[in-house]
């Protein structure tokens, strides 16, 4: 039993909390407007002439001359209308004035960040054309890197041609120096001046030798020795044939020696100018590589110059582009100023302008909450009990402080949250 109870008190409980959900605070749109203005009037940023003593007696005012309808109003707050009227169409002109000149400077700004633009983009372009003449230089300085090289390496070669035939001009000509003291010899021995016999032998030794290297005749080099070995009255017809023969095999050696050292005499001079060519050809090479090192360095430091001048203009360009979104900022403040400046001369129009609308059905809140909110639960499913014609709801936020407001004598508005049927004697609808 204590458990249905419970059951029962948390349905009512429910119910009650969906009705409360269900009722809203309707403002009037007198009320809203009214808001409008007085905030306007209340707020230090719009300027009222004269002392601070007239901005709170407008707003003393401004209830009893706003919110009574156009056909009910006194002149005199008719007169307090359109003082209300010129301040805040003084304010809007003031308003509009900020506008102007806030987008005055946005425009200035939006220019001269322009202009940062343009030298920013001036100065990458220099920079990448100057990134490419540095690449230019760069491999004009391997290029001529290379022909140094390759001229040191041919003067290298030349070097080694010109000491090979040096070196062979060299040996041939001591090759001949050789025979001649070879020939000494000889002569020696065909006097038969010689008595020592260590010192025949190896004069004998020497000669045999020699010939061997003539590339003589194996039989002439046996007998040789034994010719040049003999006095010359012990000699015989053969021995001096053998005798003329090597007059012969030296005359040939020697003129052949000859005309190899004079062919290696000009191989030598070849190869020295050959040699004086390449060095002379290395040196401008190496002239060449350094006018390109030089170029390359200035066209690196002009690289370096010109990226530094880039990164200023980014910088620069970065502060006005921040300049420039606070003057975009600053101008959607002023025209956010003149838009609420807008909407209080709209608000004080539609106030100005209002009139006691005609009697009309009154359509329950209730109702009106019910057709706007579709219900979303099975708990929002549950019919409502109905309100009697004496329920009430919660009157709109401000209605009864703002008419204890009202002058004395003013018509009694009744309260738009009352369930009752209106009569036309007796409805006015705010």
């Amino acid at each position: 039993m204590t458990s249905a109870k419970n059951a029962k008190r948390a349905c009512d409980t429910k119910a009650k909390s969906s009705a409360a959900k269900r009722t809203k605070v309707v403002q009037s749109p007198v009320e809203k407007n009214f808001e409008i203005v007085e905030r306007a009037l209340a707020n230090e940023e719009c300027i009222i002439p004269g002392p601070e003593s007239c901005r709170a007696m407008l707003m003393a005012v401004a209830s009893a001359a706003l919110k009574i309808p156009k056909e009910e109003r006194h002149e005199n707050q008719n007169a307090v209308i359109e003082i209300m009227r010129e301040i805040f169409a003084t304010e809007k002109g003031r308003w509009a004035t900020k506008v102007a000149e806030a987008n005055s400077v946005v425009d200035a700004a939006t220019t001269k960040r322009t202009e940062k633009v343009t030298e920013k983009d001036a100065a990458d372009a220099e920079l990448r054309a100057q990134k490419n003449e540095v690449c230019s230089k760069m491999e004009s300085q391997a290029s001529a890197m290379e022909v140094v090289q390759e001229c040191e390496e041919v003067v290298q070669s030349a070097h080694t041609k010109h000491a090979d035939a040096h070196a062979l001009q060299q040996k041939l000509i001591k090759e001949q120096e050789h025979v001649h003291a070879v020939l000494e010899t000889v002569k020696a021995l065909k006097d038969g001046s010689c008595e020592d016999p260590k010192e025949l032998k190896r004069n004998l030794a020497a000669v045999t030798s020699l010939f061997k290297g003539m590339a003589a005749d194996e039989g002439f080099t046996k007998v040789l020795p034994q010719v040049l070995g003999r006095k010359p009255s012990e000699r015989g017809s053969f021995d001096e044939l053998a005798l003329q023969q090597l007059d012969s095999y030296v005359e040939n050696h020697l003129s052949s020696l000859g005309s190899k050292i004079e062919a290696a005499g000009v191989d030598v001079k070849d190869h020295a100018v050959e040699v004086t060519a390449w060095e002379a050809a290395v040196e401008l090479a190496q002239e060449k590589k350094c006018d390109s090192d030089e170029a390359l360095k200035g066209a690196e430091e002009k690289q370096a110059q010109l990226e530094e001048a880039l990164a200023s203009a980014r910088k620069v360009l970065k502060e006005h582009t921040a300049v420039l979104k606070n003057r975009n900022s600053d101008l959607a403040a002023e025209q956010v100023g003149l838009q609420k400046s807008e909407d209080v001369c709209t608000s004080l129009d539609f106030l100005q302008e209002y009139t006691t609308p005609p009697p009309q059905e009154e359509v329950t809140e209730m109702e009106e909450v019910a057709s706007e909110e579709a219900p979303q639960t099975s708990e929002e499913l549950t019919p409502m009990p109905e309100a009697t014609v004496n329920d009430e709801v919660v009157q709109p936020v401000g209605i009864s402080a703002k008419m204890k407001e009202m002058p004395e004598g003013m018509p009694d508005i009744p309260s738009p949250s009352k369930r009752r049927s209106l009569t036309p004697e007796t409805a006015m609808v705010v």
